[in-house]
């Protein structure tokens, strides 16, 4: 018998955040043992967050609300309490400039000595298989090699419970196969396992897992799946053309000489793994960054030449993280605002923000704050603050991030009605089901270089070309 890992014990457990009147959770019953890999699934909203911050502690006690029922996290080598390890759903909160500082912080927190901390920092690195990163600056990382360091900083200190909420939806395949191999090794050492996710492809059978729909257990519903019909339409001018583009940040990382086009009527997937570049063309687009060498040229426009708010009248951007863009303290002021901001009356405006919420189907967060919704929702809210300025060009960064099948056919359908009416669409993604699904034409990158540029379904038939960017296991 282990001597090591906790044994989860829930008995009723049901929370109802501050405020709210609904409980996020209700009636969850399970025991999960040491060595035990425990799968928390189900649709956005399902309250699976909730679950995992309830087992690590934060919820009541940091986050409130009136908990019921009973959970105790008791450390079998102890018989006392035992201090979960978790792995947040946004890779964009972390602490500190640097990924050694990031990961070296719950290590200290714990006590490690100095002369025992750059020795386990460095293990910790290895075992993700992101050395290389050590000294690079958080803020220029991927959203995926950020979450890589969530898992190494999670890792590092060796936890009896172990939380991971949405691990893979910002890494590329086989990067999510590692991250599940990683888990599955810590289970086998002992520790108690828990994953929360929205897609059941990593659920292995027979394993134990609870399914959640608004917060309540329930039987399995694997809902629908992105099938692979891209429609065919007219193709007109060119909105973007960027010819032999490099760009290095100093820490590392980049692209260079990417050649890569998006005509009206035209969606276009730039597929890649975890650090390929995809983030960093995107910024190229509205003027975020400027090349180092080569040109971007936007709806005739030389956008190095540009202010972003000259580019932002064509260009629509959705970023990876919501956050990033979200900042007043009203839905529907949020989605009107960039009509507001050049001159449009409030009303006006406001009127066809929520055309648009209507339109994604979520009208009724109008009068909410965007700040206090969930991530899914969240999503949503800043896609169609995109989408009410009527872009010529959209570019959207990882759209399907936080977002459940159904709520995920809906950007696909709001994004094609665009694509009818003449809009171009550059798709950063690395979810291959997604793009073979909207896309005509993909544009593959990996260490920063275009490897392939073609229709979606002749690219994304190449098994040998996907195995290579990391896109297939």
């Amino acid at each position: 018998m282990t001597d090591r890992g906790a044994r989860v014990t829930a008995e009723g457990v049901g929370f109802t955040y501050a405020g709210t009147r609904t409980a996020a959770i209700a009636g969850i019953n399970f025991v999960a043992t040491p060595g035990s890999e425990n799968w928390i699934t189900g649709p956005n909203a399902a309250g699976k967050s909730t679950l995992l911050e309830i087992i690590a502690g934060v919820v009541p006690t940091v986050i409130e609300g009136k908990l019921t029922g009973r959970l105790d996290v008791v450390g079998v080598g102890t018989g006392t309490a035992a201090t979960p390890s978790m792995v947040l759903q946004d890779s964009g909160v972390y602490l500190f400039r640097t990924v050694f500082d990031e990961i070296a912080f719950p290590l200290a927190n714990r006590g490690v000595s100095e002369d025992e901390l750059e020795p386990a920092v460095r293990g910790a690195l290895e075992v993700v298989d992101i050395a290389h990163l050590e000294a690079r600056l958080m803020h220029t990382l991927s959203g995926g090699e950020r979450q890589k360091v969530a898992v190494a900083a999670a890792l590092a200190v060796d936890p009896d419970v172990l939380l991971l909420d949405e691990p893979f939806e910002q890494l590329d395949p086989a990067s999510a196969d590692e991250v599940l191999g990683l888990a599955r090794r810590q289970a086998a050492l002992g520790t108690t396992v828990f994953i929360a996710t929205r897609e059941a492809e990593h659920v292995p059978e027979g394993a134990q897992r609870l399914h959640l729909v608004a917060g309540v257990p329930h039987l399995d519903d694997a809902g629908p799946r992105i099938a692979c019909r891209p429609a065919a339409r007219p193709l007109g001018g060119l909105l973007l053309e960027i010819r032999n583009l490099t760009h290095r940040y100093g820490s590392g990382g980049g692209v260079e000489d990417v050649d890569l086009s998006v005509r009206e009527g035209e969606s276009v997937a730039l597929l890649g793994p975890n650090g390929a570049g995809k983030t960093t063309i995107m910024k190229h687009t509205i003027g975020l960054l400027r090349p180092d060498s080569g040109d971007v040229w936007v709806l005739d426009k030389d956008a190095s030449d540009c202010e972003i708010w000259d580019l932002a009248r064509d260009v629509g951007l959705l970023f990876q993280n919501p956050d990033d863009q979200v900042f007043n303290r009203l839905v529907e002021i949020e989605v009107a605002w960039s009509l507001i901001a050049r001159g449009i009356a409030r009303d006006a405006a406001v009127e066809r923000a929520h055309a648009v919420m209507v339109e994604l189907a979520i009208d009724r967060l109008a009068k909410e704050n965007p700040h206090e919704i969930t991530a899914s929702e969240r999503q949503l809210v800043a896609f169609a603050s995109v989408l009410v300025a009527e872009p010529r060009l959209i570019v959207l960064d990882e759209p399907t991030k936080a977002l459940d099948a159904d709520a995920a056919e809906t950007v696909v359908s709001a994004v094609e009605r665009r694509l009818d009416d003449g809009a171009g669409v550059l798709l950063v993604t690395h979810d291959v089901r997604f793009a073979a699904r909207l896309s005509n034409r993909c544009v593959v990158l990996a260490d920063g270089r275009v490897i392939a540029d073609g229709p979606s379904c002749e690219v994304l038939e190449d098994a040998s070309l996907l195995r290579r960017a990391r896109l297939l296991t």
